[in-house]
Order: structure tokens, then C-alpha cells, then sequence
């Protein structure tokens, strides 16, 4: 009866743990899309080369991060060059992005200088994120210049 109740319960556990991990990388929730345009640079990309960073003593292959370079292909705010360099640490706070895709960017700035994407906001893969673009368009063309 005892291994009755853990095969019963064991998903469940699981699950709720795995809740908790996804959450935290989001603790203050999504931001409005309206707050995160005023915050960020804010362009659509394509994704040109992704390659691990290994720096990092403690993670067993050594990957601290991907570095990312894409090619910016509109600006709706803010001024970036025509090429980014992109970090996503290895952490619960990553942001993943495939070589040959298309980007909504909203572009972050660390206190060391490097640009990265936070993963709580409404950067997304295109075509998947066409209404956060589409909201973002009418962002910019209201927006002084």
C-alpha cells in the first residue's frame, strides 16, 4: 500500500517542483509590453551563429553561456548596430534562439556592457510573435523620434 501512495504522489511532486523552477526564473512576472518597449532597444533579428561560451569552472562541460550574433533587420527603438552580440547565460533565466530564425528583440544592456534578452518579456520567435511585433510597430510609430 505504502508504494501505492508514492507512484500516486511522485508526478505530482515532480511536477510542483518543476512549477517552482519555472517560476522563479520569472519572479516579477511579465512585464506590460508598453514597459518593456520604453526600457529596451527594441529590433527584429535573424539569429547568424550561436557558440558556447566555456568559462565557467563549476558547470561540469565548462558552458557559462551562448553567444549569440544576429543581424538586425528593423529598428523599432533605440540605437543597435547592424550586427548584435547576444548573451544567454546557463541559467533558469536563458534565453534559447535557433541560427536561420527570426527575432522580436527587446534588448537588454548588463552593467558590464553586454546585451542580453530577458526571457520573462516578449522577445519570441516570428512568426509566433507577430502580435507582440505588431503591438510594437504601433509603439514606434507613435513614439517621437
Amino acid at each position: 500500500m505504502k508504494r501505492m501512495r508514492w507512484r500516486c504522489w511522485l508526478p505530482a511532486l515532480a511536477a510542483a517542483l518543476c512549477a517552482n523552477a519555472a517560476q522563479g526564473a520569472c519572479l516579477f512576472g511579465r512585464p506590460a509590453l508598453a514597459d518593456e518597449f520604453a526600457q529596451t532597444t527594441v529590433v527584429v533579428a535573424r539569429v547568424r551563429s550561436a557558440r558556447d561560451a566555456q568559462d565557467d569552472p563549476e558547470d561540469p562541460a565548462g558552458i557559462s553561456a551562448t553567444l549569440y550574433t544576429a543581424r538586425v533587420a528593423e529598428r523599432l527603438r533605440g540605437a543597435a548596430p547592424a550586427l548584435l552580440e547576444l548573451r544567454s547565460d546557463n541559467t533558469a533565466s536563458r534565453f534559447p534562439m535557433e541560427p536561420g530564425q527570426r527575432y522580436l528583440l527587446f534588448v537588454r544592456r548588463a552593467r558590464d556592457g553586454t546585451l542580453f534578452i530577458d526571457p520573462c518579456g516578449h522577445s519570441g520567435a516570428l512568426p509566433q510573435a507577430r502580435a507582440a511585433l505588431a503591438q510594437a510597430r504601433r509603439l514606434a510609430h507613435a513614439s517621437p523620434r
